[in-house]
């Protein structure tokens, strides 16, 4: 819980300074936007499993890291690819997901939580109003996602009876990357600002992501199909 409390205050804190130095360089700003930008972006997202005929997994906070490029093809229309580092999954799944029901690993077994780590390749338009002209320019954004699952990681957590009061727990990292399938496809949509200053361009986006593949790399009778769905927040930085 003081883990995820930290990780919204740095987000909070990381917002308001983006923000800050965002209307600061826009005070500075002397001209249109270029054509071409590339930089970086980090952000955080929370994400989750959706998972056929049964409730879905709690939320997982994740980050975000990677670069971009942006071509405007018209004043209010732009072209954006992204290559980004990040992480989706859930908390509290069935270990059904990705262990046989004959596996030792369901013994004394309380809870599983699974992360994978993923390289994003996201494919999107943005729209802005087209007589929005300015140091700031609103924008909304759709497009889609090729994703790369280079790893999976399941935390399993066992609960053991000691005779006392209070019972022992401990976890255990599993890798699991086999029972996950490598590549997916999503469909991202987002809304947001650009902050184009004298100097360098600043970009904040609220986004949604909803997963298009199933993620169960084995098909079984006892595990349904399930989908890694996220929404987040991204700031950019570019030249």
């Amino acid at each position: 819980m003081k883990i995820k409390k930290l990780t919204y205050n740095l987000l909070i804190l990381c917002c308001t300074l983006f923000l800050s130095i965002s209307i600061s360089y826009a005070q500075d700003y002397q001209g249109s936007s270029k054509p071409l930008t590339f930089g970086v972006r980090a952000g955080f997202s929370q994400s989750v499993l959706t998972i056929d005929n049964q409730p879905s997994s709690y939320y997982r906070i994740s980050p975000i890291v990677g670069g971009f490029v942006q071509y405007r093809v018209l004043p209010w229309v732009a072209a954006s690819v992204e290559l980004l580092y990040t992480q989706y999954g859930g908390n509290g799944i069935s270990p059904l997901l990705i262990y046989t029901p004959d596996s030792p690993v369901l013994n004394n077994l309380g809870k599983t939580d699974l992360f994978i780590h993923s390289i994003d390749l996201p494919v999107s338009a943005k729209f802005s109003l087209p007589d929005f002209s300015g140091s700031i320019k609103p924008f909304v954004s759709a497009g889609a996602i090729f994703t790369y699952n280079t790893q999976a990681n399941a935390i399993n957590y066992f609960v053991e009876n000691n005779g006392s009061s209070f019972p022992y727990i401990y976890s255990a990292n599993d890798i699991v990357t086999s029972r996950v399938k490598s590549n997916n496809f999503s469909f991202i949509t987002g809304v947001g600002a650009e902050f184009i200053g004298n100097k360098f361009n600043f970009s904040f986006e609220l986004y949604y992501r909803i997963g298009l593949t199933d993620l169960n790399q084995i098909a079984r009778t006892y595990a349904p199909n399930y989908r890694a769905n996220a929404f987040g927040v991204k700031i950019g930085i570019g030249l």
